[in-house]
């Protein structure tokens, strides 16, 4: 099992914070430049636990269908999924959101996952994968900055 942890301080108060970046509507702007996203389920206001979704994730020009299911929905607080069938043979993401001085939200993503093919796959995650996932974060990171210097993010895509 890996373990990615990455910390974001973003300019915004934690409601508007948590609203924009777990709105499904957003992901595809989230991850422009690394993955194309395509909502494939009804996007949901809110994400309570239980919920499902599932997205179409293109990458190197391969696709793969991806569904997420909620494990846990604390709005403005936390917000852990898990992938029930997708490229990894498990992934779970767990995004935190915690008050940070007057004006901004500390964002932690936590990211455990399992990299299918055995041996090839560990090799795999050392030599590539880790260091694949953890630049997709700091460009979703970059974009989350430049979108909340600004009041939140703006861009949306009709799903």
């Amino acid at each position: 099992m890996s373990h990615i942890r990455e910390v974001t301080l973003l300019k915004g108060p934690v409601l508007s914070v948590y609203d924009d970046i777990t709105n499904l509507q957003h992901v595809h702007d989230q991850m422009a430049g690394k993955i194309d996203v395509e909502l494939l389920s009804e996007p949901s206001q809110n994400l309570e636990k239980g919920h499902d979704f599932h997205f179409l994730m293109t990458r190197f020009g391969l696709s793969q269908e991806v569904h997420i299911q909620v494990e846990e929905a604390s709005k403005g607080h936390r917000l852990r999924y898990r992938q029930t069938q997708g490229l990894f043979l498990s992934w779970t993401h767990v995004m935190e959101f915690e008050a940070h001085d007057a004006d901004y939200t500390k964002v932690t993503d936590i990211i455990d996952y399992q990299v299918p093919f055995g041996f090839l796959g560990h090799l795999l995650d050392d030599l590539i994968i880790r260091r694949d996932i953890q630049e997709i974060l700091k460009a979703r990171a970059q974009f989350l900055k430049s979108q909340f210097e600004h009041g939140g993010i703006k861009k949306s895509i009709n799903c």
